[in-house]
């Protein structure tokens, strides 16, 4: 799948053949769009894998939402003028499918009436099954039931899904992070006269200490150049796609259950992509923070890729700012070295690891066992707080070192910082 501001789209790979399944992006909603895509994608799928049948030649398939403002006026209005659901008209290349505003209504039924209808166009028009073997082959494919993948929000209920006319939301890139890493720990090694080894006590802190300074500096210098209100507008335009793919993939979660079932690595993959957002949009804030406090005086246009740099260098600032924190505070004992490669080395603490690790992969599976039903959230009316801070002493020591209410002063006091 790709997703970025000239193509959204699915491809489905058959022997030499292939199924390019694309979204129209005039006047549409990105969010609603790519869950259309993937809905399309995946039925397309069914159909050729349950009847063992696929198009002679590759084909195109571009999807239209008609109307679309219409979409959000009509989804909860039952007295819709009589139309096609779903219609296909067959291009060139491959066939056009055409959502009406009855198919957007039908999706807020519990029962897969809408993707019944979808099904079936494609059965007739694009896989072209005969009309005798029409309703037998889609009772096949898609038999009455609840819904599986079409799943559309509802305008009132998530307005944030709906937005149009954001940019790609982008995340914290892994080769702009290593280069960061290749500079800092060069800069450490010939300006601070760091040699290579194992630092110890408060050297560990003093070079981290080094670290967000040379970042800090450098973040300062790269921003000076640009716009004042173009950068910041940028910024606040990836706030705004951060958020609005955060949203559009909790809900796609439960027709992702639906469609492949719950298995260990959905957990893993959901958990990798919310560290990718939390990360992101962490560094971003600090942007905007910045911004808005030292306004640049230049002229510079932000493009993508200045961004992402801007992006790494603030996760980095947070990344060892925390670090060192926690080492000054003892609730951490990370080992600190400059590796032969240059590069400043931490390794990670073992128990925060695991803990934070381990609460990431339950966070999630509670997750996805509330979308299915089976566990909701637990319900904290009557959770008395000091008495598990209280119980929780014991296990916290042995397994930490320190109890919540440690921990609770030590937040605390981050929390002054800014006032001091």
């Amino acid at each position: 799948m790709k997703n970025n501001s000239s193509y959204i789209g699915f491809v489905i790979e058959l022997d030499e053949k292939h199924i390019f399944i694309k979204l129209n992006q005039e006047n549409h909603s990105a969010g609603i769009g790519l869950l259309l895509v993937e809905c399309v994608a995946y039925w397309v799928w069914e159909c050729i894998s349950k009847l063992s049948i696929k198009p002679k030649i590759s084909i195109e398939i571009e999807l239209y939402l008609e109307d679309f403002e219409s979409w959000l006026q009509y989804q909860n209005q039952d007295n819709l003028i009589d139309e096609d659901v779903v219609r296909i008209e067959h291009t060139s290349v491959g066939g056009g499918i055409y959502f009406t505003k009855v198919f957007a209504r039908l999706l807020q039924e519990k029962v897969n009436y809408a993707e019944r209808e979808l099904v079936k166009a494609l059965l007739k028009q694009i896989f072209f099954v005969n009309a005798n073997d029409l309703d037998k082959k889609l009772d096949m494919i898609a038999p009455r039931g609840p819904k599986r993948i079409a799943l559309v929000p509802n305008w009132n209920e998530r307005p944030d899904v709906f937005a149009i006319d954001i940019p790609v939301p982008l995340v914290i890139h892994p080769q702009i992070t290593e280069q960061l890493l290749d500079d800092l720990g060069q800069w450490l090694r010939f300006n601070k006269k760091i040699i290579v080894g194992i630092l110890h006590g408060n050297e560990r802190k003093e070079v981290l200490h080094q670290a967000v300074e040379y970042y800090f500096e450098r973040l300062k210098k790269e921003i000076s150049i640009y716009d004042r209100h173009q950068i910041l507008d940028f910024l606040i335009d990836q706030n705004e796609a951060l958020i609005h793919q955060y949203k559009t993939t909790l809900f796609s979660l439960e027709s992702k259950i639906a469609c492949f079932g719950e298995n260990s690595s959905m957990a893993t993959e959901l958990n990798r992509e919310y560290k990718e957002f939390v990360c992101a949009q962490r560094a971003n804030r600090f942007l905007i923070e910045f911004v808005a406090a030292c306004p640049p005086a230049g002229d510079c246009k932000i493009n993508n890729l200045d961004y992402l740099r801007l992006l790494a260098i603030s996760d980095e600032i947070i990344s060892k700012g925390t670090t060192s924190d926690l080492l000054h505070h003892g609730l951490a004992n990370y080992q600190v070295s400059i590796l032969e490669s240059g590069r400043l080395g931490i390794s990670p603490d073992a128990s925060i690891e695991v803990a934070m690790r381990d609460y990431g992969i339950h966070s999630i599976e509670q997750l996805i066992r509330s979308i299915q039903g089976q566990e909701g959230y637990s319900d904290l009316t009557n959770f008395n707080l000091q008495d598990f801070v209280n119980k929780s002493e014991p296990v916290m020591r042995k397994e930490f070192g320190f109890s919540l209410n440690e921990l609770r002063n030590v937040c605390g006091a981050f929390a002054g910082f800014k006032y001091s």
